[in-house]
């Protein structure tokens, strides 16, 4: 598996280095991603990296994810959420669609002529899915809904958005597309951080779906579709948070072995030391937990949630910190673009809120711990 994640790496690495030159300085301007860059990782199977062959995607393994997710991040973040985003997506269809959504999704979703968004979050609603506000209605032989998301990434592109929904008492998913009456996109800028990520809030008012919009089955708790796609996007968060540890330990290291102070390289500074040896050892310990998430992930070990979160939650804390001394010992440099490290910086801290917070995974961590019974003293 090993042997996979390294030709993989080697393989973006020189994708990154012959198509995306110059991409994070236009992302950063202008807060979009070109629809040109969208459609050349499509074609090199990026967007269908979590899609079955059978419906003309890559089908990579999770060591192989982990290598694109963290080769692309190190680029910039937000082409590594449209690639997370994109399997968010597309796996629920996958696990949870009808004989008619995959066969019709799943093949525009890897070729990039469709783009999709998960409508998760709302106004009022970040990490308690299970009191969603946005309802579905019965109508006839369709559906109608109503409500408010917010804060969705890629939602001011998407062509069509997975949403969860409240119906009665229980809880659904439903597809909807963009041109959709009764649907209004409003665009969010200038975040902190992955400015790239497209984000908007999305207005429900009364539009009236088909039968076949549900996705998956009506629950009596958070849809499984949602479970589906939330676990895909943490295992490729984490993955991308080590891409910019891995990016920040790169560019202190050639900062610090070439730059002097008091006649002297930084690097033969004990200080320096110390601050640069956590990076590597934060950076280290990212990886390890992503590659085990990943051989859970390909062995179907029945504790591979738990330890999805687990690297996580690694994974995310590490890159902000690893991202902060980047910038502390680059001194004023790390503070400009040019130097990417103060971009990393950024980016990381919206790592440890996406796809649940870090304070959110310690309680699923430890209560997914004790519920499995490995908690037990006994």
């Amino acid at each position: 598996m090993l042997e996979q994640y390294h030709t993989t790496r080697q393989n973006v690495s020189q994708f990154v280095n012959s198509t995306l030159n110059g991409v994070a300085a236009q992302i950063e301007r202008d807060q979009f991603i070109d629809a040109q860059i969208i459609s050349q990782l499509a074609k090199a199977g990026y967007l269908g990296a979590s899609i079955s062959k059978k419906y003309g995607g890559s089908q990579m393994d999770s060591y192989q994810l982990c290598a694109l997710h963290e080769t692309i991040a190190a680029v910039h973040g937000s082409l590594e959420n449209l690639i997370t985003v994109t399997g968010m997506v597309s796996t629920p269809i996958q696990r949870a669609g009808n004989k008619a959504q995959k066969e019709y999704y799943l093949p525009k979703l890897a070729s990039g002529e469709l783009v999709g968004a998960i409508a998760l979050t709302e106004p009022n609603i970040g990490s308690d899915l299970a009191n969603a506000e946005t309802q579905l209605t019965q109508d006839g032989d369709g559906w109608r809904l109503n409500g408010k998301k917010k804060w969705i990434t890629l939602a001011q592109i998407a062509d069509f958005y997975i949403v969860l929904t409240r119906f009665d008492n229980k809880m659904a998913t439903v597809i909807i597309d963009r041109n959709t009456e009764g649907l209004t996109v409003t665009p969010i800028r200038d975040l902190l951080g992955l400015r790239g990520n497209m984000l908007a809030e999305l207005n429900f008012d009364n539009c009236r779906l088909e039968a076949d919009a549900l996705l998956g089955q009506i629950s009596s708790g958070v849809p499984l579709s949602v479970n589906f796609a939330l676990n895909e996007g943490r295992f490729t968060t984490a993955c991308g948070s080590l891409g910019l540890c891995q990016g920040a330990v790169d560019i202190t290291e050639q900062y610090i072995r070439h730059r002097k102070q008091f006649k002297h390289r930084l690097f033969s500074h004990g200080i320096v030391q110390h601050l640069f040896t956590k990076m590597l050892t934060q950076t280290r310990s990212a990886r390890l937990m992503c590659f085990s998430a990943a051989d859970y992930r390909e062995n179907l070990h029945p504790d591979m949630i738990n330890e999805t979160l687990m690297a996580k939650y690694i994974a995310s804390t590490a890159a902000v910190e690893v991202a902060s001394n980047a910038v502390q010992l680059l001194g004023a440099n790390g503070c400009q673009a040019d130097m990417q490290v103060e971009r990393y910086y950024r980016d990381a801290k919206i790592m440890e809120i996406i796809e649940g917070t870090t304070q959110i995974h310690e309680i699923q961590i430890a209560m997914n711990y004790m519920m499995n019974g490995k908690g037990s003293d006994k």
